[in-house]
């Protein structure tokens, strides 16, 4: 009786023994995988640039490009009567762009409507209006 005593206390201290170091070992995993994100950020940052730079890249194409894009918005934004439209005539199939004053111009003097003016073509068009913006 009393060996089966010894025997389910140390079963209940060898399992108390794995419950700590399983969860030691879940928060020395979750310590490590958090400070590995927070180091790894800006170490792969600078290995890209400097990479980028030994190859000959000045400046990084991406924010390149969403500086250039931001820019051209900002200057629609500026002059909004040369904000320009596309369109492609159905018949024969060029082409068109227009500035937003070219389609004010075109609402007003020919009641919206125009000429397609490609050699041979002359289809008739009519600008509608797109309603409140």
């Amino acid at each position: 009786m009393e060996f089966e005593h010894d025997r389910f206390k140390a079963n209940q201290e060898a399992e108390l023994e794995r419950r700590k170091q399983a969860g030691q070992q879940e928060l020395v995993k979750t310590i490590t995988g958090n400070l590995g994100k927070v180091l790894e950020a800006p170490i792969v940052k600078e290995l890209g640039r400097t990479v980028g730079q030994k190859i000959g890249v000045r400046e990084n194409p991406i924010a390149a490009v969403q500086t250039r894009a931001a820019q051209e918005e900002v200057q629609k934004l500026s002059d909004p009567l040369r904000t320009v439209y596309g369109f492609t005539c159905n018949k024969c199939g060029q082409p068109k762009t227009f500035t937003e004053l070219q389609m004010a111009r075109i609402r007003e003097e020919n009641a919206g409507r125009w000429v397609c003016d490609s050699v041979g073509c002359g289809e008739v068009w009519t600008l509608k209006d797109s309603g409140p913006k």
